[in-house]
């Protein structure tokens, strides 16, 4: 298994959402050059084969360069490393990327941020999840980052069970988001034609023009949280401390690189940085207190969507009894506010617009075989780009009962 990295950022202090985004305080806002190489640090025992590194840096930062690709030779001496002085912003240069990635390679770990690490204590699940992916068709992505918004969201579903017993779920959508895996002849795919029209393009979900364009295709999504958003899920209502943002591991001190490790659970502490690395699957030969030590792991689940079923497909009781005690410790989390919040967005949802447009959705898709990407315009489309999100549902609206009236009136 040949495992590769592109990974392309920008290192500055300012931002394109505004300071107060991700519902930081003074006392969880750190330093982005901190935070990359945290990022760096967290991914060295993941075993990369080979990586290219395009990194480019502000005024302010840029005297900070040479201290980071020794940083990165340090961390990743056992890879084939290629670090360039500026960052992919345009087309050709993504499309030189592209054709400069090993050939040996199969699937790309996709990383186009600055602030996203490597949170699992051990590789293993990571390592099975890759296998799985290889063995999937030409283009699944691997949703491997902002877990708690993709574990608990509407529309996945379980898909299978890998050979560590670990469950892995699946969606389709026609855009990506974060670091992802993806298939390199998928990714090559992407710069066959300039589709920019000599926009920005710094990463596929693209603040500055078009995103990268592709039909709807499956995404599957671990039962373990592998990536982190450093700066956390505040911009979507995430605030449990299991979900929180994540100090830097790694701070510039003096010139020089000071290292801290994450500390994990916070059934003991309340100053932890990362929920207990367990399993979700319980082994219940024992006593069924096991059930407590993947309270971590459970509130992490539900701290966007709180949702039962999800949580009980991840654990996976054996008998009866089991499943009884799940649920009732289920719904004891519902003692903190933020589960409370969790559940109080669940139902909102349910009882929104948006939702009754998801359950016609699956039922166009799955009765009537209706092409979805005839309803639902794509994130990169003119039609999308610098709508409201009233305006994108009325537009979605508008082409549904276009459809209806070609196909049946």
């Amino acid at each position: 298994m040949f495992q590769y990295m592109l990974l392309t950022t920008f290192i500055t202090n300012e931002t394109l959402v505004g300071s107060n985004y991700y519902k930081l305080n003074e006392q969880s806002t750190y330093s982005r050059l901190d935070q990359f190489l945290s990022s760096l640090h967290s991914m060295k025992k993941i075993g990369l084969n080979a990586a290219d590194f395009y990194i480019d840096f502000d005024k302010a930062n840029l005297k900070y360069r040479e201290l980071v690709e020794n940083h990165i030779r340090q961390n990743f001496f056992q890879t084939d490393c290629r670090i360039f002085s500026y960052r992919l912003e345009n087309f050709h240069q993504w499309k030189a990327a592209a054709e400069n990635i090993p050939t040996q390679t199969n699937l790309i770990l996709l990383n186009s941020n600055h602030d996203h690490a490597f949170v699992p204590q051990n590789t293993s699940e990571y390592l099975e999840f890759i296998k799985f992916l290889e063995s999937r068709e030409p283009t699944a992505v691997g949703n491997i980052t902002h877990w708690p918004e993709h574990i608990s969201g509407y529309g996945l579903k379980k898909f299978s069970t890998l050979q560590n017993m670990e469950s892995v779920f699946i969606k389709e959508r026609g855009y990506l988001e974060g670091t992802v895996l993806i298939k390199n002849d998928f990714f090559k795919s992407w710069w066959e034609k300039d589709f920019t029209g000599g926009n920005r393009i710094i990463r596929p979900d693209n603040p500055f023009g078009p995103w990268i364009r592709f039909g709807w295709v499956k995404q599957y999504v671990p039962s373990t949280e592998f990536f982190r958003h450093m700066d956390g899920y505040g911009h979507v209502g995430i605030n449990s401390p299991q979900s929180s943002s994540l100090k830097p591991c790694c701070q510039v001190i003096n010139g020089r690189i000071s290292h801290s490790e994450w500390i994990r659970g916070f059934r003991n502490t309340k100053n932890a940085d990362l929920p207990i690395d367990i399993l979700p699957s319980i082994t219940y030969s024992q006593s069924t207190s096991r059930l407590f030590k993947t309270r971590d792991y459970l509130i992490n689940v539900n701290s966007y969507q709180f949702s039962v079923v999800r949580a009980v497909q991840l654990i996976k009781p054996k008998k009866l009894s089991h499943l009884l005690e799940i649920l009732l410790f289920i719904l004891s989390l519902l003692r903190y506010s933020y589960i409370r919040f969790a559940l109080y967005r669940k139902l909102k949802f349910i009882f929104s617009r948006n939702y009754v447009m998801c359950v016609l959705r699956k039922i166009l898709i799955k009765c009537f075989k209706v092409d979805i990407s005839k309803i639902v315009p794509h994130p990169s489309s003119n039609e999308v780009f610098g709508t409201s999100g009233g305006e994108i549902r009325n537009l979605k609206i508008k082409n549904l009962l276009e459809i209806i009236r070609q196909k049946y009136i």
